[in-house]
């Protein structure tokens, strides 16, 4: 294996920085639930994330969820205030409903156009917000209901709970490290500096040519920023206008994850793109 990487560093939108004399995160720097990087900070001998805050009722009061109404800062997890009792029956009812899962045909609608819908006070809406924001990092009009139930869906199967965050506390970046030379000494190859300039695919039966270098296979990642910000390249190299227009409105909050799956290969509409892309 073989990972070639454009900047002078691994890690991509994971990077760190000092702050008040502390390593922080930039970029990623939660982890929701006790997922996969515990077993990863264990591994790369770094203390593990540490909890910020739980979103469950009964959570100790260090790590409750705080809200600011207008007025004061409420807590998010209890029924303290009327705002927040009514944005949690909205939140609890939203979670019940199976057929925001099963009905894949049924179009998708925001957060923001059911408080309209439903006509819910300024300070309830106000409160769904800023749980859309603390929960989510996104706003109100961005987070589609469906995509938020199915997210709640994949956790309540058991991929894990998410119910505390946790605090990366700067460690994303040695983490990543850690990986990086985990991967070397099992044989791969990380080259950094080293952005890719062309790739040439003839046919099945034929090696992939990346800069002249012959591969069995390749994966190519594009920052979000990158195809959002050269739509001509995507349409030349014959990308579908839904699919343009989807990456054109996808964005950076933690329910942004998409996977699209290609009907075919762009890059054999005979395109060769020089150095400059």
């Amino acid at each position: 294996v073989t990972v070639l990487e454009a900047r002078d560093r691994i890690g991509g939108r994971c990077a760190q920085a000092e702050l008040g004399g502390h390593m922080v995160d930039l970029g990623a720097e939660f982890s929701h639930g006790r997922g996969r990087v515990f077993t990863a900070c264990e591994q790369a001998g770094l203390p593990p994330p540490r909890a910020v805050a739980a979103h469950e009722e009964d959570a100790p009061p260090g790590l409750r969820t705080r809200f600011w109404d207008g007025q004061t800062l409420s807590d998010g997890n209890g029924r303290d205030h009327p705002a927040l009792a009514a944005m949690r029956h909205v939140w609890d009812e939203l979670l019940c409903d199976d057929e925001m899962v099963e009905d894949g045909d049924a179009e998708d609608c925001s957060f923001d156009a059911l408080a309209k819908a439903r006509g819910l006070d300024t300070a309830t809406v106000g409160a769904l917000h800023a749980f859309c924001a603390a929960e989510y990092a996104t706003d109100m009009n961005l987070l589609g209901l469906k995509e938020f139930r199915r997210r709640e869906h994949l956790f309540e199967a058991g991929v894990h709970d998410c119910s505390t965050d946790y605090s990366m506390e700067g460690r994303y970046v040695p983490l990543l490290a850690s990986l990086a030379e985990r991967a070397r000494a099992s044989g791969a190859v990380v080259r950094l500096s080293s952005p890719v300039r062309r790739v040439e695919h003839v046919s099945d039966d034929r090696p992939v040519l990346v800069d002249g270098d012959a591969y069995d296979a390749v994966v190519v990642t594009v920052p979000v920023g990158a195809l959002k910000s050269d739509r001509a390249t995507l349409e030349l190299i014959g990308v579908s206008p839904g699919l343009r227009d989807a990456i054109a409105r996808a964005g950076y909050h933690a329910a942004s994850k998409v996977i699209v799956t290609l009907s075919h290969a762009p890059w054999e509409v005979g395109v060769r793109s020089g150095p400059e892309r």
